[in-house]
């Protein structure tokens, strides 16, 4: 029997991956869902930022549910790590892809986002086994 302090196993990276895949898979059907009403209906392009960072909480939200849903204690820090790596894959992402410099606030605050939904997301994944 382990020690009541020791988190080795259950902070394993199996569970956060599957969380980060879950928020990426979120994230596509999200922004197809969302090129679509504006490519059909007179949306402006304009409230697309609002959608999306809607929808990057959201994501992170569904990264943390699946890690705590997977793991099988901890699931607050399974998905505060699964929200986190949302959070940090996609401002990689658009780094390497848009080359456009961020600023630093900007980053700070996804990544608060990502923690807080990743640890909404975690608790009650655990909690709906």
């Amino acid at each position: 029997m382990r020690p009541p302090g020791d988190v080795s196993r259950a902070a394993g990276l199996g569970p956060v991956v599957l969380g980060a895949v879950l928020g990426f898979s979120w994230t596509l059907v999200v922004a197809g869902l969302a090129a679509f009403a504006l490519f059909f209906t007179p949306l402006n392009e304009a409230v697309l930022g609002p959608i999306l960072s809607v929808a990057a909480v959201a994501a992170s939200f569904v990264a943390g549910f699946g890690a705590g849903r997977k793991s099988t204690e901890y699931g607050w820090l399974n998905g505060a790590a699964a929200g986190l790596l949302y959070v940090l894959i996609c401002v990689a992402l658009g780094q390497a892809l848009y080359r456009a410099r961020l600023p630093v606030s900007f980053v700070v605050l996804r990544m608060v986002m990502g923690l807080a939904g990743g640890i909404i997301g975690g608790v009650v994944g655990i909690n709906t086994k």
